[in-house]
């Protein structure tokens, strides 16, 4: 009698053991979850990286620009391709 009762309740604690390891492996809440939330943390990373690097291009533009007429006119130039009476304008293409 206890034979069986001791078999029925091994079988019991290994179905409850596998339902674990089920929600710790695949279940959403699970590992894959987790590496798939990693993975995402690691590319919004890069992403932010590169936003603060042309943020800080920004604001030294800003910073120019706010000095004076030297920023404006370098912008123009470069932007629009103005140029002064008297100057000869080269384009240089990559």
């Amino acid at each position: 009698m206890a034979n069986k009762s001791t078999k029925v309740l091994l079988v019991v604690f290994i179905i409850l053991l596998l339902l674990l390891q089920y929600q710790l492996w695949v279940s959403t809440s699970g590992m894959r979850s987790l590496v798939k939330l990693q993975d995402q943390i690691t590319a919004q990373k890069l992403v932010n990286t590169k936003l603060t690097k042309r943020n800080a291009v920004l604001i030294q533009q800003v910073k120019a620009l706010q000095v004076g007429k030297q920023g404006v006119e370098g912008d123009a130039r470069k932007d629009l391709g103005m140029i002064k009476r008297g100057e000869k304008y080269y384009q240089f293409v990559h």
